[in-house]
């Protein structure tokens, strides 16, 4: 199963022989040249439509083997709210926050932290202003951007342990 074959690959070993092999060949792979490769589940609605599923019946003519180019089957930079509408309303309403908003990526690096602004002060520094404590806030990054959006929350997390953060990332 593509899960399976994902989450052995990013764990970099399997209890199963013929797959520990594959994973082993392609780390060395990554090493030899310098490279990084990542597997990625894809789901079997999309490789449907794909045509990758098809391939091994005979149909050559679905997807990509009709000429569709690959990247359009592969979303990358749709957020999992702009996905799901739906999702922002459900998540507003578990966490009993009816304005909440999915941060911007300019929020990431600011309001993620917990900084709500800033002056500088008598000597010209400039001095943050921080949010309340117990804040939540809602990061929702597209597939693409998800590492810096993620790295950008680790920060905030060893800054500022009161405050809160929700984390909606779709599955490619």
């Amino acid at each position: 199963d593509n899960g399976v074959t994902e989450s052995c690959f990013f764990r970099g070993s399997s209890t199963s022989p013929k797959l520990h092999e594959n994973i082993i060949r392609l780390r060395l792979l990554e090493m030899n040249y310098r490279v990084k490769i990542h597997v990625i589940h894809v789901a079997g609605k999309r490789m449907i439509a794909q045509g990758t599923d098809g391939c091994s019946r005979g149909c050559l003519m679905e997807g990509v083997m009709a000429g569709k180019s690959m990247l359009s089957f592969v979303d990358l930079s749709t957020s999992a709210t702009e996905r799901c509408p739906g999702l922002l309303d459900w998540v507003r309403e578990w966490t009993n926050r009816p304005s909440l908003q999915p941060l911007s990526p300019e929020g990431w690096f600011e309001e993620g932290h917990g900084i709500a602004g800033g002056a500088p002060d008598r000597h010209g520094v400039y001095i943050p202003h921080h949010c309340e404590s117990n804040k939540l806030f809602l990061w929702s990054p597209p597939p693409a951007a998800a590492d810096a959006a993620f790295e950008e929350l680790l920060k905030s997390r060893q800054k500022r342990t009161d405050l809160f953060h929700v984390i909606l990332v779709p599955r490619i």
